[in-house]
């Protein structure tokens, strides 16, 4: 019950950033609330159900449909969750990139999340930049594309980061590394070639399961 409590409030208060999109519908509020409990206890076919509920009365739902991508990519459903990336990436250009712009391009409304699932003491959060997110300058410039979370559970645990990231000092090479406060740890080379959201999920939970995490 703990488990599930901290993970709706964390995707709760990651959806409530967007307060354009705010449904002042209750029974609408209500799908949505009961959506992700059952993202978390992985009944997804029931949360799948409930979502298009809500997308066939608001089709554009920005919260729905980021909902129902978690779905497609915890379930692996590729060609799906590709298509719903499409639409959402399509609405925060129209309706959310200009003020993300103003404010200075905040982190936290950076990354929508894709993937969500518990392991063991962590809840592990895959999300992707709307835009990637670029540092350093020159040939020392990273692009990051994707970022693991991984939350901890338990209090003796540490939070950690993964970033999917790109430089380009002779060519295109991409990695996910772990961020820390000891600087970067590559933790699977991807080579000349972006590895897609799934992909990269689908290795990073093989790695999990073999517990080399």
């Amino acid at each position: 019950m703990q488990k599930l409590l901290i993970l709706v409030l964390l995707l709760s208060s990651f959806f409530s950033l967007y307060s354009k999109d705010k449904i002042f519908d209750p029974k609408i509020n209500r799908i949505v609330e009961e959506t992700y409990s059952l993202i978390i206890e992985e009944k997804y076919k029931s949360a799948k159900q409930k979502i298009f509920q809500c997308l066939n009365i608001y089709p554009k739902n920005f919260q729905c449909l980021i909902q129902l991508d978690i779905i497609y990519n915890c379930t692996y459903n590729a060609e799906d969750a590709q298509k719903t990336r499409a639409k959402i990436l399509e609405i925060w250009n129209q309706d959310f990139k200009r003020d993300w712009i103003k404010q200075g391009r905040p982190i936290r409304t950076s990354t929508w999340a894709r993937f969500v699932k518990i392991y063991g003491s962590y809840s592990v959060i895959g999300t992707e930049y709307f835009v990637p997110e670029v540092s350093g300058e020159g040939v020392l410039t990273l692009s990051n594309y994707y970022k693991i979370i991984m939350r901890p559970l338990k209090r003796n645990l540490k939070f950690r980061i993964f970033k999917l990231e790109m430089s380009n000092v002779d060519q295109k090479y991409y990695v996910l590394s772990e961020i820390s406060n000891n600087g970067f740890t590559q933790i699977i080379p991807y080579g000349s070639k972006l590895p897609s959201f799934l992909q990269l999920m689908q290795d990073f939970e093989k790695l999990l399961k073999k517990a080399k995490l």
